[in-house]
């Protein structure tokens, strides 16, 4: 119909040729004379008079006028003619369901049927008329129709294309469009006629093919085995890709292949066989096996069915790997006898959340039987504790990441709770929908125990069951806000038992632990629930009592407490009569803050055992001249620090077997304006107990590794450095850390560092300090026990420790060759050193004689005056430089 409207549309404008034609040789001929008569002022005309040229000038002019009066009525006789065409082939346009429009060369409508309306938007078709076409299509198809369409029309007159036209404000519409010029008889283009189809449905129907076979192409990828598609004579024309798997065959070798060829020959006879009755009966089957090119035989079941497609005979062949399904078969015998033997509990659930399998691991932690929860909803093992928001967020991350782990609270059959660690994971089907859920938990009771023991532990004393000093010190600090914010005092009390060194080194420690224990029920019964007993380590113990107190309240309880520790204590068949010294401190009066308070405590108990012991001593400035002294010794050594009258000296050790120097130790010496060089152990109790020991020993350590780097510049890169850690510095966690960025801010290796520890200041907190030993033994940096044989316990904690030397005190070393006593003691120890694998280190080596003994004995390294006092770094420098070996024969001490 749309082609018919054209040719009638060509016709009526073809009908005016004609008369235009005429009027048109009206007007260029009177044209003509008005452009002669514009000549006459100086071509042959200007003799003429001027009244003949103005009339024929008027005449020229009216017949021009006539003329294209006469041109433009030719299109309103043509639209004339066109609206009665229109009118005769309307009712088709209006049934029709392809768009119609008609467009002037100025691109305005002059019709568009009502199917194109729609496509437009337009509840009328006449209110498009006169609207410019290119308002209907988007920019980007304006510029086609300007670029595109009409160059071909103008050079062809027919275009034919896909536009999107816009429906509305927003929606778009896709259409094939066929574009028609229409010339008149002269062939001048005077209409465009456009027919439009709507290509929504075709699109819908493509996509969804395209979709389903898309779906296909993914069914066929992932079916197991192999399938492929045969001609009539048995030759592959489709195939999934586990058919180039199994054969190793590129596409272009498949392609045309006659599927027998791919087998061996005897089996190939087999599959052609086996087609042919295919092509006979409609289906065949045959168990064969498929050679692969790396000398394998993959064994197959294979399965062949007679199809027409497209009219023509198909063979479709379906090929089971027998083998990958023997070892699924495996897999599920083995995940079947994991689900069934497994220590955990497991728990399978189907899309609709019903349990539908448990493990005998389930029955025996919850004690339900399968038969009991079989069908129901996992929530029966609630506990009814577990907040609801803990379950919202499981339920969100299970369908946000398929999988949620985390801690929970159930209930067994017999009603008690107990914690598990839950682990659920989402089981997808092929379609993406959930299928099954699987949980898998196991019973965190032992553990909750352990972890509360631990925690106890590490607040609490192992031997007495007292809190320890960590936990003193932080209710110390808690009952220091509460005092701050209700104007209350508080007291501190520090105990510490008399010459209980004593005890521990003639009966041992097993007796020692008895009496402190004993000791520790003691001053907890005295206290009761008036105060917090703790035990701070050792023989020291600590009382706080909170609140405001009479002072003669407080000195009977102090009383009360040195009367009953000073009772007889019965251990096994013996009886200890056992004296303790107190000092106390108050807040606000003797300090403001833990530190302080318990500082000046064990001040006024350092004070009552200068008086004689067995008494209760209270803290205060001018307690005597030596308080004083204290006092101002503190703030020049906190000048000293700032001033940097701190230096090093380096005492060198000896390795016996060849003479060489190993490692050098850093000693720290005060160079005092008045004084002159302090030794350490006149001036690090001061700094430990004024909290300067922190400072003082960072600066030790990176001053001494920036004098082994300095060393190794020199070329003396063998060299190794020891250097000393206090009891303070070994509570830092820190400490490890701290170390690592000293060794690298001066480029050393952890190896070439040894740190030295006392047994005593690694008792002071056990647990920690082992834990910072072992993270620093872990680093490389190696660890020496100092002082060893003068702590409480030595052997029964060395195994704890991972040192890699000990050191024996000087004490043992001085009557070595005099003492029998102490060479006794020297010998066990370098035996039980070398039995556990550790080096021994001799200080104090005063002469030949010493030296001698302990060659003897097999010592391993030695230091002391006898071969160098400490020395300044550019002199001991020049002495390890100068390439002579007098250690052994103890020529370098003069230095």
């Amino acid at each position: 119909m749309g082609s018919l409207l054209v040719q009638a549309i060509a016709n009526i404008v073809h009908s005016a040729r004609r008369t235009r034609l005429l009027y048109g040789i009206c007007i260029f001929a009177n044209l003509g004379l008005l452009a002669a008569a514009g000549l006459a002022a100086s071509g042959p005309l200007a003799g003429w008079p001027t009244s003949a040229l103005l009339v024929c000038l008027l005449l020229a002019f009216s017949a021009a006028t006539l003329g294209l009066v006469r041109l433009f009525a030719i299109p309103k006789a043509v639209s004339t003619t066109l609206s009665a065409a229109l009118r005769q082939f309307e009712p088709f346009a209006q049934r029709s369901a392809l768009g119609l429009s008609l467009v002037d060369l100025h691109g305005r409508v002059r019709y568009i049927n009502p199917a194109l309306a729609r496509l437009v938007g337009e509840d009328k078709p006449q209110d498009a008329v006169g609207r410019r076409i290119n308002t209907y299509y988007p920019e980007a198809q304006q510029r086609r129709l300007d670029e595109e369409m009409l160059p071909c029309l103008v050079e062809h007159g027919h275009w034919e294309g896909e536009f999107e036209l816009l429906c509305g404000a927003h929606a778009r519409v896709p259409v094939e469009e066929q574009a028609f010029l229409l010339r008149d008889g002269e062939g001048l283009p005077r209409l465009i006629v456009a027919i439009y189809r709507d290509l929504r449905e075709q699109r819908r129907t493509e996509q969804q093919l395209g979709d389903e076979q898309a779906l296909h192409e993914q069914l066929v990828g992932v079916l197991p085995g192999i399938y492929c598609v045969l001609d009539e004579s048995g030759r592959l024309r489709r195939w999934n890709p586990n058919l180039e798997r199994y054969t190793a065959c590129t596409t272009a070798e498949l392609c045309g292949q006659l599927l027998a060829d791919l087998f061996e020959p005897e089996d190939g006879a087999e599959i052609t066989a086996t087609l042919k009755r295919a092509l006979s009966n409609g289906h065949a089957e045959v168990e064969t096996a498929l050679t692969q090119r790396d000398g394998g035989r993959a064994p197959f079941q294979l399965s062949a069915h007679r199809a027409v497609l497209g009219g023509r005979i198909h063979l479709l062949c379906f090929g089971l790997d027998t083998a990958e399904r023997s070892r699924a078969d495996a897999r599920l015998r083995v995940l079947g006898g994991v689900f069934e033997h497994s220590r955990e509990a497991i728990l399978v659930t189907d899309a609709g959340n019903r349990i539908i399998a448990v493990n005998p691991a389930f029955t025996t932690l919850t004690g339900y039987q399968p038969e009991d929860v079989l069908g129901q909803d996992p929530g029966l093992l609630s506990s009814g504790t577990t907040p609801p928001a803990l379950y919202h967020g499981m339920w969100h991350e299970l369908h946000r990441k398929g999988h949620w782990e985390g801690e929970i609270w159930d209930r067994r059959k017999d009603g008690s709770l107990y914690p598990k660690w839950l682990s659920i994971d989402v089981v997808r089907a092929a379609s993406g929908e959930i299928s099954h859920h699987i949980a898998c938990f196991h019973d965190l009771s032992e553990r909750k125990e352990a972890e509360d023991r631990i925690r106890h532990l590490a607040h609490h004393d192992a031997l007495t069951g007292l809190p320890n000093r960590r936990a003193f010190v932080a209710r110390l600090a808690e009952a220091l806000s509460a005092a701050r914010t209700q104007g209350r005092p508080l007291t501190v009390m520090q105990i510490d038992i008399d010459r209980f060194k004593r005890i521990n080194d003639l009966c041992g420690p097993a007796v020692g632990d008895q009496l402190l224990v004993e000791l520790s029920l003691r001053a907890a019964d005295c206290v009761q629930g008036g105060g917090a007993v703790a035990r701070l380590g050792g023989d020291e113990f600590a009382v706080l009592l909170a609140g405001a107190r009479p002072a003669e309240e407080i000195e009977e309880l102090a009383d009360k407490l040195l009367q009953r520790l000073r009772a007889p204590c019965l251990v096994g068949s013996e009886v200890f009569e056992l004296t303790a010294s107190i000092g106390l401190s108050r807040y606000p009066e003797d300090g403001d803050d833990a530190a302080v308070l318990l500082r000046h405590a064990e001040t006024a108990v350092q004070h009552a055992k200068a008086q004689g012991r067995n008494r209760l001593q209270r803290f205060a400035l001018g307690l005597d001249a030596t308080s004083a002294l204290a006092l101002l010794q503190e703030n020049r050594l906190r000048e000293a620090l700032r001033a940097g009258r701190l230096l090093l000296h380096y005492q060198p050790l000896i390795d016996l077997d060849s003479g060489e120097v190993r490692r050098v130790e850093a000693l720290v010496r005060w160079n005092d304006p008045v004084e002159g060089l302090i030794p350490p152990e006149r001036f690090i109790p001061l700094a430990e107990e004024c909290g300067l020991i922190d400072a003082i020993g960072a600066w030790v350590v990176d001053e001494a590794l920036r004098q082994l780097a300095e060393w190794h510049r020199q070329g003396l890169d063998w060299l190794k450095m020891a250097v000393n850690l206090s009891a303070c510095q070994l509570e830092s966690r820190e400490l490890p850390q701290a170390i690592a960025e000293a060794l690298a801010r001066h480029g050393l290796r952890p190896s070439h560092l040894e740190l030295e520890i006392t047994e005593s200041a690694a008792l002071r907190d056990p647990e920690n300090a082992a834990q910072v030993l072992t993270r620093l033994n872990g680093m490389g940096v190696a660890l020496a026990l100092d002082d060893f044989g003068t702590g409480y316990s030595s052997l029964s904690h060395l195994k704890l420790l991972p040192v890699a030397s000990l050191k024996m005190d000087r004490s043992f070393v001085r009557g070595i060759d005099s003492d029998p006593e102490d060479a006794a003691i020297c010998a066990a120890t370098i035996a039980l050193a070398h039995e556990l694998q550790l080096n021994v280190v001799a200080e104090g080596v005063e002469n030949a004689s010493q030296l001698d003994k302990l060659k003897r004995l097999g010592c391993d390294l030695v230091q002391g005056f006898h071969f160098s006092h400490p020395l300044e770094a550019d002199r001991l420098a020049a002495l390890l430089g100068s390439g002579a070996r007098p250690w052994l024969n103890g020529g370098a001490a003069a230095s």
